[in-house]
């Protein structure tokens, strides 16, 4: 009985199965969300401005009047991160603010 209960297999290995189902549900969410959000810009800013994945997502939804807060919880990122890829989205896009961005790109 002190063997089987000695290692704590019995309370680890719930826990790791646990913790590979979380972060599995996580990423399906995460996939769900990218392809429910996959949108097409008539004109396409990525390329013209040498966006990543990730600023052209991002720019995506500033244009749509996203907060960041909300842009973060979207993609499943930091609020900090998403705050570096917008910064870095208008310095490529040569805009000074979210507002000069959306006026520029908007619909």
């Amino acid at each position: 009985m002190l063997t089987y209960f000695g290692d704590f297999q019995p309370i680890t290995q719930p826990l790791v199965t646990m913790a590979f189902f979380l972060v599995t549900i996580m990423e399906i969410n995460s996939y769900l969300y990218r392809l429910k959000n996959t949108y097409i810009l008539k004109r396409n800013i990525a390329k013209e401005y040498n966006f990543t994945n990730r600023e052209n997502e991002i720019a995506i939804q500033i244009i749509k009047g996203n907060s960041y807060k909300k842009i973060s919880k979207n993609m499943f990122i930091a609020y900090s991160t998403v705050r570096k890829h917008a910064s870095n989205v208008f310095i490529k896009s040569n805009v000074s603010n979210k507002e000069d961005f959306i006026k520029k790109f908007g619909k």
